[in-house]
């Protein structure tokens, strides 16, 4: 999930660090990230987890044309995931779940020198192109 909010003119995105405790990747930077529950709709564990992770609830979300797909060693598994893009109020603090042991607001470039996945690169890209200016298909993404 790719959150963000709108300063005047800028746009900051999130981005938490994961504790020296969290397994796997302790320590890194990532976007809010998480895990369904049972029977839970995508979208809906999206919005949960944006809440979990920054302690604010969405103003608007948007499903992304990108799937995730990660291949995950100790399950010899390949698992795929939706991706999705949520906007917050422009006064939002930055509160931390125990899941984290920092996080910030930063600019575009300063979030593709920090975070560890090309895949979020990639879809800070698409947020800032397409949802930021609200071109082609953003308006049709939109979760209500």
């Amino acid at each position: 999930m790719i959150v963000f909010r709108r300063r005047g003119r800028q746009t900051e995105y999130l981005l938490l660090r994961r504790s020296g405790s969290e397994r796997p990747y302790p320590g890194i930077w990532q976007v809010v990230s998480g895990r369904r529950r049972s029977r839970e709709r995508a979208s809906t564990a999206a919005i949960r987890e944006v809440r979990e992770e920054s302690g604010h609830s969405p103003l608007r979300v948007w499903s992304l044309p990108f799937v995730n797909t990660i291949y995950v060693s100790s399950l010899d598994q390949v698992q795929c995931m939706p991706t999705f893009a949520a906007e917050l109020p422009s006064d939002a603090a930055v509160r931390l779940s125990s899941e984290h042991s920092e996080g910030r607001w930063v600019s575009m470039t300063a979030a593709r020198r920090l975070v560890l996945w090309q895949a979020h690169v990639t879809l800070i890209s698409l947020v800032k192109d397409v949802i930021i200016p609200g071109r082609g298909w953003s308006r049709h993404t939109q979760i209500d």
